[in-house]
């Protein structure tokens, strides 16, 4: 059987099983926005790895070679909190081995517009 005779071809090439949904980008915002106000404490946790992940990444570009990512004691948290935020997709696992995990923050612009907005005061009605 093949593989096109199951599924169209837009939904084989991309990944896709069959009845999976793609997250659009309200879906997105809500699960992010959530997540920073049922833990308020990640925002800073989460703004050390953002300004961490521009600065090396710049860096690394400029010698052509591509940055593994961040590990839990260069954003002063621990493992357990990294691994909550993968669950909820903040972060994404880019390396893992025996001594050591790796993680890149998923969506840079998102979380960054989070973190403005929750710093903001809110408006008085």
């Amino acid at each position: 059987m093949k593989i096109g005779s199951v599924l169209p071809e837009k939904h084989w090439r991309s990944g896709k099983k069959r009845g999976e949904k793609q997250m659009n980008d309200t879906e997105k915002r809500l699960r992010t926005y959530r997540a920073l106000t049922t833990n308020p404490e990640w925002i800073e946790i989460l703004q050390d790895a953002l300004a961490l992940q521009e600065r090396e990444e710049a860096e690394y570009a400029v010698r052509e070679y591509s940055w593994l990512g961040f590990e839990w004691f260069e954003v002063h948290a621990n493992p357990q909190t990294l691994k909550k935020m993968v669950t909820l997709k903040l972060l994404n696992i880019t390396f893992s081995s025996h001594s050591a995990t790796h993680y890149k923050i998923a969506d840079p612009p998102l979380l960054r517009e989070a973190i403005q907005a929750m710093s903001e005061p809110a408006p008085l009605v």
